[in-house]
């Protein structure tokens, strides 16, 4: 029963893995982009 249990736990472990991977660059460009043009707008109202 515990050898099993471990293996099934690292099986879906690793499959969200590559999943989550993918996801996050994504999420992280989205930030990137947002802040980018938050301090754009910021930076065109102080001048």
């Amino acid at each position: 029963m515990f050898d099993n249990i471990p293996n099934d736990f690292s099986v879906d472990v690793r499959t969200p893995d590559p999943v989550v991977v993918k996801v996050q660059p994504s999420k992280e460009l989205l930030f990137v982009l947002a802040g980018v043009v938050l301090v754009a707008a910021a930076w065109v109202k102080r001048k």
